[in-house]
């Protein structure tokens, strides 16, 4: 039987213990990629814009019409790379715009 150990163990190593464990570090990130949105893309794009899912890397995002579609399309390189700059990961690998 093992002894258990009475010296404290920090909550954040806990945690990061139990994210590796459970495998579910990526979907932690992506997740975050949501909250991280609208200071990405700044305000005016926030407003006409919205993440609704993602799947296997791949950001799918509302927009408001055809012509904001348009314009994100061009930009959507440079919003990948910051967003996952912002999130320390490689995690967003596409952003489909709707």
């Amino acid at each position: 039987m093992r002894k258990l150990s009475k010296k404290p163990v920090p909550v954040r190593e806990v945690l990061s213990k139990l994210i590796f464990n459970l495998d579910i570090e990526k979907g932690i990130l992506q997740g975050r990629a949501f909250v991280l949105w609208n200071e990405v893309v700044g305000e005016i794009n926030a407003r006409k814009t919205k993440p609704i899912k993602i799947d296997r890397g791949i950001l799918f995002v509302r927009t408001t019409d055809s012509t904001w579609r348009q314009e994100l399309f061009y930009q959507k390189n440079e919003i990948i790379k910051k967003l996952n700059i912002k999130l320390r990961s490689d995690v967003i690998k596409d952003i489909i715009f709707k």
